[in-house]
């Protein structure tokens, strides 16, 4: 704990009504309360948010899956930019309406036109489509070389004249 003395308060005390140990007591209580009064603070505040903190976890914890639930099922009644209403329906049928029609694959001319289901399954072909080339690509280029091999040995062994 660190303690400050003025001595401008102590050396300039003119009335002469305050000793110096009086100044000096006066100046480490007060300097004494005003730590203690700010440290209390302090911990106060952190109690009172640990203690508000554990209680919303505690009360979220407990509450939202009924509210979770209630939402879900909760009905309203859609409305168009132009304000024509439409039939009544929940968040949980609106979830799987747009479910059903994001899971459809859709042949866009643009990538930024298609859908995620879309995209993940272009990707999938794209990259199984690669492997399939790169093996492809690979065999015939095996097979190639083997046969000219096979007619590059003939073609000599027929000029050399060559039997065997």
């Amino acid at each position: 704990m660190k303690v400050e003395i003025d001595l401008n308060d102590i050396l300039g005390d003119e009335e002469g009504a305050e000793t110096l140990a009086d100044s000096i007591r006066r100046q480490v209580v007060d300097s004494i309360k005003a730590q203690i009064k700010t440290e209390t603070a302090r911990k106060i505040d952190e109690a009172v948010s640990q203690t508000i903190s554990a209680g919303i976890n505690e009360h979220l914890t407990k509450e939202m899956p009924a509210l979770l639930a209630s939402i879900m099922d909760a009905e309203f009644q859609p409305v168009t930019r132009y304000g024509e209403k439409s039939s009544p329906t929940s968040f949980r049928k609106e979830l799987v309406k747009q479910i059903h029609e994001q899971m459809q694959y859709k042949k866009t001319i643009y990538d930024s036109d298609k859908n995620p289901f879309t995209l993940a399954v272009d990707e999938t072909v794209k990259k199984n489509m690669d492997e399939f080339r790169k093996e492809f690509v690979k065999k015939v280029d095996a097979e190639y070389t083997q046969e000219v091999m096979v007619l590059a040995i003939k073609t000599i062994k027929d000029r050399l004249k060559i039997t065997a």
